[in-house]
């Protein structure tokens, strides 16, 4: 899978420029390169899952950001997962294999330098997968993803977040067609900073796109969702994320039409040595990558 090549390719970079990274101070560049590496449990089920079991499986990634001339930020990353392991029970089109999904993200940000103003990015994420739902299909989507808030002396942002779709992915399944594209979605935020570089982080909104299950309804009735970030050395973090999207649809088949995740996992960041400096905060990258609560996918087949 080529999502798997790319990540083989971004970690041995990791690797060969970690002792550069850490013999230099980037505090004097105007390029400096920072980032994380993320291993975490991952559990995730979707309208594509119909009746049948959500998926569970651990995923790796990699976030990567630097700052052109202290002008704005670039970043670019991913994930790649394999879940499923031992099986998910007796989906309709089984191929016998795991479940294998990556995201990629790229885009670019600004962060207030002064800790107290506007802030905000842009990225494009792709989603590719490997017997995905429960037709085990191969669709490839992709989506736009912004955020924008207003930080409030250093240490709470209140702002908007959002998705919008760009594709819709075109498989079949005993002769009948499946579509799978992006849900686009609309959330309020509230971030908080906490004194020893700890965040949370929570959101609510709703769907504003029509479903492609449900004509003339959106995926889902609402979206709430929470992160935090949790420092347990100077460069190791305890990360989570969690999102819910409520179902629509009559009583006898709501149980089925629900979106929900819950990830956490270890984030290794790196940088200038994980101290604290302004070129590494402008740096780092803005938005998280793409992941299984901020994408989230709708489709016009189930089971």
């Amino acid at each position: 899978m080529h999502v798997a090549r790319f990540f083989a390719l971004s970690l041995l970079a990791i690797v060969s420029l970690r002792g550069q990274m850490f013999a230099d101070d980037w505090c004097g560049s105007s390029f400096p390169l920072v980032g994380e590496v993320n291993i975490a449990y991952d559990d995730f089920r979707g309208l594509p899952e119909g009746t049948w079991n959500g998926n569970t499986g651990v995923l790796i990634g990699v976030n990567l950001g630097t700052t052109l001339f202290d002008l704005f930020g670039v970043q670019v990353g991913g994930s790649y997962g394999v879940y499923d392991w031992y099986g998910r029970g007796p989906v309709v089109n089984d191929t016998g294999g795991v479940q294998q999904q990556g995201f990629v993200t790229g885009g670019v940000f600004r962060r207030d330098p002064c800790c107290n103003g506007f802030q905000g990015g842009v990225v494009i994420d792709w989603m590719f997968n490997k017997n995905f739902g429960v037709f085990a299909l191969d669709p490839s989507i992709g989506q736009v993803r912004f955020q924008v808030g207003y930080l409030w002396e250093g240490y709470d942002e209140f702002g908007v977040l959002g998705t919008a779709n760009v594709n819709t992915a075109r498989e079949t399944v005993f002769q009948v067609p499946a579509r799978f594209r992006a849900v686009s979605q609309v959330s309020l935020f509230w971030r908080h900073i906490f004194e020893n570089g700890g965040e949370s982080m929570v959101w609510a909104g709703a769907p504003y796109n029509s479903s492609l299950m449900y004509s003339g309804k959106r995926s889902g009735t609402y979206l709430i969702g929470a992160s935090f970030r949790a420092p347990l050395t100077a460069c190791l973090d305890l990360e989570a994320h969690g999102v819910y999207m409520g179902p629509v649809g009559n009583s006898s088949n709501r149980f089925r039409n629900y979106d929900a995740n819950v990830c956490i996992g270890l984030s290794y960041r790196f940088g200038t040595g994980c101290e604290s400096c302004q070129q590494e905060r402008l740096a780092r990258p803005y938005l998280p990558i793409a992941n299984n609560s901020n994408f989230l996918v709708d489709t016009n087949v189930s089971d």
